[in-house]
């Protein structure tokens, strides 16, 4: 019960952390094909391979867009769709790309999109259609971020039950340990009480030893003083 209330908390915290504390995003520029190209850039904590896989779901999924490069045996830095029709961009075939780039502990993600041989979408050039572009990206960090971060909360939850569960156990082996430190002690020291009862015992027999030799020894020297006074 602790941990779902806990999780409710941490999710309702995400949004008033806001987007922009946890998630850069920013218009940039990306080395391709020879020449530095106009990109929405992103950085977020997610590992490269998480957030390739679900901005690839995602824009299937919302636009039906499918990206080449991830998948089974392929994990490629950039994610392209050629020749494509990307109805929420444009109503022309166009060329969508997204380079992934780990640093650190985050993941930088740049996406970029040309409408053929050297015309990219831009600011400044086609601001309708890179505001569209932004627009998606806004869209996919919105869904993508909660989410994340609610699957992080679960493994974390998951990795603090599983302590909390061992430290436990240890603390019971503990318990028992001392338990049966503190049994051997009182049979240790029955034993001891009973080893000077025994080592009392064993001085008055070594005494009585003793008194028993000297006595022979006694009745010996009589018997020769006897035996000699018959002959």
């Amino acid at each position: 019960m602790k941990y779902a209330f806990l999780n409710f908390i941490l999710i309702l915290a995400l949004p008033m952390l806001s987007i922009a504390q946890i998630v850069e995003v920013a218009n940039s520029t990306i080395k391709y094909d020879k020449a530095e190209r106009p990109c929405i850039m992103v950085e977020l904590e997610a590992g490269p391979k998480t957030l390739k896989g679900a901005w690839k779901d995602y824009l299937k999924d919302k636009h039906d867009v499918k990206l080449k490069g991830f998948g089974f045996l392929a994990n490629k830095d950039l994610l392209d769709a050629e020749e494509v029709q990307f109805e929420a961009l444009s109503d022309k075939a166009m060329n969508f790309y997204t380079h992934f780039d780990e640093k650190k502990d985050k993941t930088q993600m740049c996406v970029f999109a040309s409408l053929g041989y050297d015309i990219y979408l831009s600011p400044g050039e086609y601001p309708k259609e890179y505001r569209a572009m932004r627009k998606i990206v806004d869209d996919f960090i919105s869904d993508f971020v909660p989410r994340y971060y609610e699957q992080q909360v679960e493994e974390s939850e998951e990795q603090l039950s599983g302590l909390e569960a061992e430290i436990k156990s240890l603390k019971d082996d503990i318990s028992n340990n001392e338990k049966q430190i503190e049994k051997n002690r009182k049979e240790i020291e029955k034993l001891r009480k009973e080893n000077i009862g025994l080592s009392a015992g064993l001085d008055k027999k070594a005494k009585r030893l003793q008194e028993v030799e000297k006595l022979l020894k006694e009745q010996q020297e009589k018997l020769k003083a006897a035996k000699r006074e018959l002959q």
